[in-house]
């Protein structure tokens, strides 16, 4: 299965959850959203941190229910655009960030650890909906971005009304399967380490 069925695949699983959860109706047709066409795309939004300085789109009404999502890697916020499509037309609110390292976010000091460990992203995500001022939040992350949504939900479970995890990543290799190694897996996942060193060692 190619990223691009993979990401339709995905994109159908989150509409389907969200509606589930939110219309407690059951789900009699299920369909891949359109992707959102260039010009429908909203324009990029930025918003500072104590940390970062966070470009980010956000799509749907004031009012609608907000939805975080969180793109993995070596994603950006593109990855979205099949469930932005159909979300804002089910009337929630889309908020959906470039993580640190990705697009036109970056760090407000140079001097900061350019890092990927989870505790980071967490702190990121918690940070970008304080500065939102979003008390709470239905949360979806893939990869990468699932793993941090993991973390808030555990950490700062007030915070996440609903959480959806696409592929989450772990170093444990017990999280991925019995038995003995997958080395072509292992190798798969070489980036892994890189993500959680602190830059500076």
């Amino acid at each position: 299965m190619n990223l691009r069925h993979q990401l339709k695949y995905i994109a159908m699983i989150v509409v389907t959850v969200i509606t589930l959860m939110t219309l407690a109706s059951l789900v009699t047709h299920i369909y891949v959203a359109p992707v959102l066409q260039t010009e429908q795309r909203m324009a990029t939004s930025f918003i500072e941190t104590a940390v970062l300085h966070i470009a980010y789109e956000v799509a749907g009404e004031d009012n609608g229910q907000p939805v975080m999502l969180l793109h993995g890697f070596p994603d950006d916020i593109r990855a979205w655009d099949a469930v932005v499509a159909d979300l804002i037309t089910k009337g929630f609110r889309t908020y959906v960030p470039y993580l640190r390292g990705f697009g036109e976010t970056h760090f407000l000091d140079d001097a900061t650890p350019r890092a990927g460990q989870n505790g980071a992203l967490v702190q990121d995500v918690i940070d970008f909906a304080d500065a939102l001022e979003l008390e709470q939040f239905i949360l979806v992350g893939h990869g990468w971005g699932a793993q941090a949504a993991q973390g808030v939900a555990a950490l700062y479970p007030e915070r996440v009304s609903h959480l959806i995890s696409f592929a989450p990543y772990s170093l444990t290799w017990g999280d991925y399967q019995e038995g003995p190694p997958n080395y072509a897996q292992i190798r798969a996942l070489w980036y892994q380490n890189v993500l959680n060193r602190n830059c500076s060692d």
